[in-house]
């Protein structure tokens, strides 16, 4: 199976192409090869490099923690996927990187199935993933996965697990400015569900969120880490976890939360 991967140099295409290279052949440009802002170039080459039987969609603007959102952030991100979806064939079949943004990160996001349908979210990131989702809702090509967190061995030193293991190494406490319910999911399992949806897309739900049935708030991932926690509360803080009741139901091969932090920490 030929796959494309759109936005090569970001962590999560990564993930793929280290995991799942060895199963599909991948091409994985970065935007020096794919400029997914310029309908032309996308056109130009999905006519060269193709066919493929699949793509995945990763490449996206904003949804960073350490920058506000702006509004070119929500044009580029609409932009990019309207792009790929007139480049693309009416055969192709996307695999499309959604967000637990789409349900508004201005409220609490707790359990919250993927059939719930929130009112438009405020920030552009997450308005950028409602609108591409609503856009796509009755296009067989398009499946989503929806993500809250991935942790994995590529991530940034400031990430929360990664952070939470340099703390216990380090012997200071690990700093919580709000305690919440929070996803994470590990890479491993991350690999595992975007491989059941190339082998089986047309079986495969249409949206299901990366989300392990049972919940835990930052400082109970942290304890399970062995990090030791200082909690701060005097920000505000919001929920952020899905119901993963769908995902579980899949009964796919997942290591879960516990086992995918001990392989982190290997």
């Amino acid at each position: 199976m030929r796959v494309l991967i759109t936005g090569g140099n970001g962590n999560l295409a990564r993930i793929i192409v280290r995991r799942l290279s060895d199963e599909y052949d991948i091409v994985s440009p970065g935007r020096d090869r794919l400029d997914l802002l310029n309908v032309s170039d996308v056109v130009r080459f999905l006519d060269e490099q193709g066919p493929f039987d699949a793509i995945i969609h990763t490449a996206v603007r904003g949804g960073r923690r350490t920058r506000p959102d702006t509004s070119d952030d929500f044009r580029d991100t609409i932009v990019m996927m309207e792009n790929l979806l007139y480049a693309a064939g009416r055969e192709d079949r996307i695999l499309h990187f959604d967000s637990g943004a789409y349900y508004g990160r201005n409220q609490d996001i707790y359990m919250r199935s993927e059939n719930d349908i929130p009112p438009p979210p405020t920030d552009p990131y997450g308005l950028a993933k409602y609108c591409i989702f609503q856009r796509t809702l009755h296009d067989p090509r398009v499946r989503h996965l929806r993500i809250f967190n991935i942790f994995h061995s590529l991530e940034e030193d400031d990430r929360f697990i990664r952070t939470c293991f340099l703390r216990k190494q380090s012997g200071e406490p690990v700093m919580i400015y709000g305690d919440r319910f929070f996803d994470f999911f590990s890479e491993s399992d991350f690999a595992t569900v975007v491989r059941h949806f190339l082998d089986n897309f047309e079986q495969a739900p249409k949206v299901v969120n990366l989300s392990y049935t049972e919940k835990h708030r930052l400082s109970d991932t942290a304890h399970m880490i062995g990090a030791s926690v200082h909690i701060i509360t005097t920000q505000p803080c919001h929920d952020y976890c899905g119901d993963g009741s769908l995902l579980a139901s899949m009964n796919l091969p997942l290591e879960g939360l516990r086992s995918g932090l001990d392989r982190f920490g290997k």
